[in-house]
């Protein structure tokens, strides 16, 4: 387990504008050891479904038949099989036939007590087509193409039908290899992460039913199996109306490119196994975020056809207040101009829990803007968003939640989006939040530069008592004439116990530790990492706390922390594509990388194989492991968008690598799955839109394994 430093002392420079000479002290909690808490034991995770339920049917017609199996191979030991009227089958349903489409069927067969097989499709009432082998019992190829003519047939059956010998009661069938594929248009219809997999990565493909007992993996290069494996698990899916099932390949490990084939009917599109293979994904997550990046001038260097001039650099004014206010510097929130102090929040969060856990995965040369004195680039990047939030603080400590125009801009380069900025009211929730980034802020850049540290602690504490002031005090909803976003948060609670978390992180002052009892005793909310719930932020930070784990408090933490990893996991492997959130609306993507981040946090406190995995299992939905067969994250994988919601993008008919989608809306339509309503439409701002707080989780994922 990582042991962090903790920072124990920070003198009070002043907020920007404010200078103090007050300091801050440990508060020592003294504890007897045989009073120490007592965490609850780790129970197992959900068990891995790997139930093999075969998809085809026997038929002995009341003989006596003994099977035994292999992977691609049967062998069928008939006793006495005395009646020639008596039929043995072996059938499997659900096959399309689609009109003008070509199918093959091959197998290979021998028989000592069966002298002919006949292949017959049907669609349940009678058959469609039908043709007669011989067989004998030296082993023999059948193969069977046959052209659909008829109207297309989404669920028909094939059968093979033996007829016995005359003279042979007692005998053996042995089939091998049996597969069924449409050959003149084969379906790319076996769901892989399209991206790849590093060499010693679980690997784990998802196929929908009917794709038979058995895959294969293929090396792209040499069309050689390298692999075959089971496929097994069988989840019925209401959010997909699919039967899904899982071919783990873990065991394949050498680097190459792979196509996965199934024994019937299916492929994947080819992917990648190979160390550093998500470097590139890192960086362009990351570059996202900077091209975001506003009042300032964008070059072609960071990301070409993403540059512009510099923008919304006027002074902003007071919605309430009138008084002109400069507020320039942070990001676009997201497809339009806006700027918003809790999406801001959640952004900063992200990035300085990457650079946190996984320093490693960051250096200077990842081709962003201006190092800082050997700073990495994701914390350059989370001082853009900092130092724009401590503008946004006024002068009683409270934040303002937004600096918008009052209406959204036109399809327009942000240097022509010249409208009067306005800074809305700051709300309870913003502050709060802002106090506990700050804090997050101070604890991370106290080993990197303590003048920042120290004036972010100055601006945390200032912010803090400001919230403890004005606990409970509702977000306001924007003004009438604003058409501009409106981040809604219901309360503060979680908000100031993240803040309180961190200042106790900080200082171990008495006061925190009563305001995180107090919330503890009250809330069940201790795992949000959205832009309405921080409590994740919190709770992980106390976690990792030396001195919080001296309290009992911290056994409530830990309970409920098991407790909640226990669930995603059970969700994982209860999901047909392991994937933990239970409903698609506006920005569900982003859940998915939240739930990933939150395994990961946890992991980082109890390291567990299974979090682990289950975390890349979210990963590779992202890109491409899903019924839709598409990679969300744009310019990687096979299929991904090309339409984003995003003004520079449409205005520039430009591709913005790296940047993640909101992904399935179930509220568009109500004859759709949940989890296929999605449209690569740039008009589908609640599926195609992008969001900095979309991918800075994208951006702790990835770090974690790059």
């Amino acid at each position: 387990m990582i042991r962090f430093l903790l920072v124990i002392l920070f003198m009070l420079t002043g907020c920007a504008s404010e200078q103090s000479s007050a300091s801050l002290h440990p508060f020592e909690i003294q504890v007897d050891e045989s009073d120490l808490p007592v965490m609850k034991q780790i129970a197992e995770y959900a068990p891995l479904n790997t139930q093999f339920n075969s998809v085809f049917t026997h038929q002995f017609d009341q003989l006596a038949v003994s099977v035994s199996n292999e992977l691609t191979r049967e062998k069928f030991e008939v006793t006495d099989w005395s009646s020639l009227s008596q039929k043995f089958s072996i059938s499997t349903y659900g096959l399309p036939f689609y009109a003008g489409q070509t199918y093959q069927v091959s197998f290979s067969v021998s028989s000592t007590i069966a002298d002919h097989v006949q292949v017959i499709f049907d669609d349940y009432s009678q058959p469609f087509y039908q043709q007669n082998f011989e067989i004998t019992d030296q082993i023999q190829k059948v193969q069977v193409n046959y052209t659909h003519q008829g109207n297309n047939m989404d669920d028909s059956q094939m059968k093979l039908i033996f007829t016995k010998r005359s003279e042979v009661t007692s005998g053996e069938i042995l089939l091998e290899d049996i597969r069924f594929e449409c050959v003149s248009n084969y379906p790319y219809n076996i769901k892989v992460n399209q991206l790849g997999y590093l060499p010693e990565s679980q690997k784990l493909a998802v196929f929908t039913y009917n794709s038979g007992d058995w895959f294969e993996v293929i090396h792209a290069d040499t069309d050689e199996v390298v692999y075959r494996g089971q496929i097994v698990g069988r989840i019925q899916n209401p959010d997909t109306k699919e039967v899904n099932y899982t071919g783990d390949f873990s065991a394949v490990t050498a680097p190459g490119i792979y196509r996965i084939e199934s024994q019937i009917n299916g492929q994947s599109y080819e992917f990648e196994i190979a160390e550093n293979l998500y470097d590139s994904l890192l960086q362009d997550t990351l570059k996202m975020i900077t091209t975001q990046r506003c009042g300032m001038v964008l070059t072609d260097t960071i990301i070409s056809g993403f540059e512009h001039e510099i923008c919304h650099h006027g002074l902003a004014r007071g919605y309430s207040s009138w008084q002109d206010v400069d507020v320039t510097g942070g990001w676009h929130d997201a497809g339009d101009y806006g700027r918003y102090t809790l999406t801001a929040v959640k952004t900063i969060n992200d990035l300085l829990m990457s650079y946190l856990l996984y320093p490693e995965s960051f250096s200077d040369q990842m081709g962003l803007p201006e190092s800082n004195n050997g700073i990495a680039d994701v914390l350059d990047e989370a001082e853009i968003g900092l130092n724009w939030l401590l503008k946004m603080q006024n002068e009683w400590g409270g934040f303002h939640t937004a600096a918008v125009t009052s209406q959204f801009a036109e399809f327009v380069l942000p240097e022509h989006d010249i409208q009067q900025m306005w800074i809305l009211d700051d709300e309870n929730t913003s502050t709060a939040a802002a106090a506990g980034t700050l804090a997050l802020a101070s604890y991370i850049f106290n080993n990197v530069d303590t003048q920042k540290a120290q004036n972010y602690l100055t601006c945390a504490i200032k912010a803090y008592d400001c919230a403890i002031d004005l606990r409970g005090q509702l977000d306001k909803k924007n003004p009438a004439e604003f058409n501009a976003g409106d981040y809604g948060n219901s309360s503060d609670t979680d908000e100031i116990y993240f803040a309180a978390s961190m200042m106790y992180v900080l200082t171990h002052e008495e006061k925190y530790l009563n305001e995180i009892s107090d919330y503890l005793n009250s809330s069940q909310a201790y795992f949000g990492l959205g832009y309405d719930d921080f409590s994740g932020y919190g709770t992980y930070m106390l976690m990792k706390d030396e001195q919080f784990k001296k309290t009992r408090l911290s056994s409530v933490v830990y309970n409920a922390m098991i407790d909640y990893a226990q669930n995603l996991v059970w969700d994982n492997r209860n999901d047909g594509y392991h994937l933990t959130i239970n409903s698609y609306h506006w920005g569900a993507n982003m859940n998915v990388a939240n739930d990933a981040m939150m395994m990961l946090l946890i992991h980082d406190i109890e390291p567990s194989d299974d979090l682990w995995n289950c975390a890349f299992e979210q990963l590779s939905y992202l890109l491409g492991k899903n019924s839709l067969n598409f990679s969300f994250v744009s310019g990687y994988g096979t299929q991904f968008p090309k339409n984003i919601h995003h003004r520079i993008a449409q205005v520039n008919q430009s591709i913005l690598k790296g940047a993640l989608v909101g992904g399935p809306d179930a509220t568009l339509v109500d004859n759709l799955p949940p989890a296929k309503q999605y449209w690569d439409d740039s008009s589908l701002y609640s599926t195609n839109e992008v969001a900095i707080y979309y991918n800075s989780p994208l951006v702790f994922v990835v770090s974690a394994f790059q």
